[in-house]
C-alpha cells in the first residue's frame, strides 16, 4: 500500500467512495464535476492488484485550501475492506504532512466522528456552523444545514505563521516561538 497524489485514472473510484458514504449521510456529497475540477487536491491510498495490473484505491482524502493559512481536510473515505487497518489514520497523517509542506497554519474538518481526528492532534471547536469559511463555501447550499449536527475539529499545523481567528470566537491567535 502507498499514499500518492490522485491522478485521472483514480477519478471513478474516488467518486464511488465519496458517493457511497454521502448516500449514508457520513460525508458531504460532491458532484463528479467538483471532484474532477479538484482532483489535484486528493491523496489516495492505493494497493497494487498484481505485478502488471492497475492499483485499487483503499481510500482518499482531499486538502481544500481556504487561503494561504487555512485548509480543510475533506472527503476522507476508506473502502470497507480497508477499515480497521489504519487506512484512515495514514490518510490523515499524509494530509497533515502535505499541509506542513505547503506552510498551512491550520487544518479543520467537519465530521460526524471527531474522535478519529482527536487521535491526530485535532481539537473539537464546535459545530460545522462555527467555521464561517465552511458555511460560506458549502453549508449555505446544503439541504441539511438547518439540522446539521456535525462537529468541527481543527489542528494547528504550523504555529509560527498562524494569525487566524479561533473558530467560534472573534479573537485572533498569534503564536510565535
Amino acid at each position: 500500500m502507498r499514499i500518492r497524489k490522485a491522478n485521472p485514472k483514480d477519478f471513478a473510484e474516488i467518486c464511488g467512495l465519496i458517493e457511497k458514504y454521502a448516500d449514508q449521510g457520513l460525508l458531504l456529497p460532491r458532484t463528479a464535476e467538483d471532484i474532477r475540477a479538484h482532483l489535484d487536491r486528493f491523496l489516495v491510498l492505493a494497493k497494487p492488484q498484481g505485478p502488471m495490473s492497475k492499483e485499487h484505491l483503499l481510500g482518499c482524502v482531499s486538502l481544500e485550501p481556504y487561503g494561504e493559512e487555512l485548509a480543510e481536510l475533506r472527503s476522507l473515505a476508506v473502502a470497507p475492506e480497508a477499515r480497521g487497518f489504519g487506512a484512515g489514520a495514514k490518510l490523515i497523517a499524509a494530509c497533515m504532512d502535505l499541509a506542513r509542506e505547503r506552510g498551512i497554519s491550520r487544518v479543520f474538518a467537519v465530521t460526524h466522528a471527531p474522535g478519529v481526528f482527536k487521535k491526530h492532534g485535532f481539537e473539537e471547536t464546535g459545530t460545522g456552523r462555527s467555521v464561517p469559511e465552511k458555511v460560506e463555501r458549502d453549508c449555505k447550499f446544503c439541504s441539511r444545514a438547518a439540522t446539521c449536527d456535525l462537529a468541527a475539529v481543527s489542528a494547528t499545523v504550523w504555529p509560527e505563521g498562524s494569525s487566524l481567528p479561533v473558530f467560534g470566537t472573534e479573537s485572533k491567535v498569534s503564536i510565535s516561538l
